[in-house]
């Protein structure tokens, strides 16, 4: 394998290259812990896909907003709405993605908040 970068000396580079499981475990959970991610909280991540970039955009904004408020208005507590933002491959097979992400704990309180129909797709505890 070859890996290009600009850190050759990060700790998940070296531990990778040594095999040290045990090293890289306890070099990364300090940062998942103090920001939040798994296994210290839950991810879901909602992906909204059209052809056209604009109605991607909207639509993953307003089910962003939507969420927020229906967090409000129920008193959902310890669950952030953050987003929407391109989606790491912006565009696939022609169709543009833009994603929401809830992160915090207990998100099956928010599944029914969650927009439903055609151009959603949901990914829970994606591989982080």
């Amino acid at each position: 394998m070859v890996v290009q970068t600009s850190n050759p000396e990060h700790y998940s580079l070296r531990c990778a290259a040594a095999g040290d499981y045990d090293g890289f475990y306890a070099a990364e959970l300090p940062a998942r812990k103090a920001f939040s991610f798994p296994p210290f909280a839950e991810l879901a991540v909602l992906t909204r896909t059209d052809h056209d970039d604009a109605k991607a955009a909207g639509a993953a904004r307003e089910a962003a907003e939507s969420i927020a408020a229906g967090f409000v208005k129920e008193g959902i507590e310890g669950i952030r709405v953050m987003g929407p933002a391109p989606a790491f491959i912006h565009r696939l097979r022609g169709e543009y993605r833009w994603q929401v992400t809830l992160k915090g704990e207990r998100l099956e309180r928010a599944r029914h908040l969650a927009p439903r129909g055609k151009g959603w797709s949901y990914d829970v505890d994606p591989v982080t």
